[in-house]
């Protein structure tokens, strides 16, 4: 039995057979190996480089470290430019802004200055068809013209439309080469000319009425007869005006009305 006991040669022993400890090394995990060591960086001496190649290293890193401070410079300059031309176009926009409000506001202050130191041109007045003793009995429309402002007209043409308005369109203007306002052109501030008239020539919106004594001859008028007068004139500055006045006779007051037609009667 004793020789049954002894472990035969090239027989690996069994756990069962191995004492605590020797199991416990053997179920051990393996130790990693130590990791080799990290290769410094090798920094030279610069000041003073122990060796020429020290120095070399040296110069270049200085080198290197001078041109990249000159990059940031040449950065920060760039930026400084692309400010510069910011507040520059910023400068020009605001400039052409206040530019622009300046002109505006000037125009303004001189159309103000030449809408009250102007000439104002009315057509006023109308008196209706007239036919008096003094003027042989001619039937005639008569009216007024003045000048309100403050400065002196040059009345450069007169046009008169007189006739029947159909379905509300209105007669032709006519240009009155031989008017009273075109034998003394200028018509100066405050003045006014009256009894200003327009022949009627063989007409046939008029008939002619019953004689009133020495008032002279009444003539009787269509209903809706149209008398345009429009007055194309100009002050010292030699900007251009007109004035346009309009009346329509109406049977059912007996009387002429002034038409407030803002194409026909109006002042520029």
């Amino acid at each position: 039995m004793a020789a049954n006991s002894k472990p035969h040669a090239n027989v690996a022993p069994s756990a069962g057979s191995l004492p605590p400890v020797a199991v416990a090394v053997a179920q051990a995990p393996p130790v990693p190996a130590p990791a080799p060591p990290r290769a410094s960086v090798y920094k030279p001496i610069c000041d003073p480089a122990p060796s020429r190649e020290d120095a070399a290293y040296c110069q270049a890193a200085k080198a290197a470290e001078a041109a990249s401070q000159s990059a940031r410079w040449a950065f920060g300059q760039f930026v400084v430019g692309v400010l510069g031309v910011i507040a520059v176009v910023l400068t020009l926009w605001f400039t052409k802004r206040a530019a622009d409000g300046a002109a505006k506001a000037a125009r303004v202050a001189e159309k103000a200055l030449l809408d009250l130191e102007r000439p104002y041109v009315f057509v006023h007045g109308m008196h209706g068809v007239e036919a008096l003793a003094q003027d042989e009995y001619r039937p005639r429309i008569v009216y007024n013209v003045s000048n309100n402002g403050k400065l002196a007209a040059r009345i450069d043409t007169v046009s008169i439309a007189c006739g029947p308005g159909n379905n509300g369109s209105f007669p032709p203007l006519r240009l009155q080469d031989r008017h009273r306002l075109l034998e003394r052109p200028i018509l100066s501030a405050d003045e006014q000319r009256s009894r200003i008239f327009h022949e009627l020539l063989g007409e046939n919106f008029i008939s002619r009425g019953e004689v009133n004594g020495s008032s002279g001859i009444a003539y009787d008028v269509d209903d809706g007869v149209i008398f345009q007068v429009l007055i194309e004139y100009r002050g010292p500055s030699g900007q251009s005006h007109e004035t346009g006045q309009v009346w329509k006779y109406d049977s059912e007051s007996g009387g002429w009305c002034e038409l407030a037609d803002p194409h026909h009667t109006y002042m520029t």
